[in-house]
């Protein structure tokens, strides 16, 4: 891979790191305004859960991006899932 294929990788890391965030806080900020667009949610401690992991992925995804190995480290996970 070249210079410019990790610094696209590492930017749609961040860009999906921020996207993951974004997801999360959004049922944890403000619950009434998500169950409007998703429906009515019988379990909100399983929506809290996912949401706080939703956070805690996209805070990881954000700080692996700007490391020396994030995009190595990406790139062997997402081989591994094929």
């Amino acid at each position: 891979m070249t210079i410019q294929d990790d610094r696209g990788a590492a930017a749609l890391a961040r860009a999906h790191g921020l996207f993951n965030i974004a997801g999360g806080l959004w049922p944890l900020l403000h619950m009434p305004s998500f169950e409007k667009v998703f429906g009515a949610k019988t379990d909100r401690w399983l929506e809290r859960t996912v949401a706080g992991l939703l956070v805690g992925i996209g805070w990881t995804q954000i700080r692996a991006a700007s490391t020396p190995g994030g995009a190595d480290h990406a790139r062997r996970w997402i081989m591994r899932q094929l």
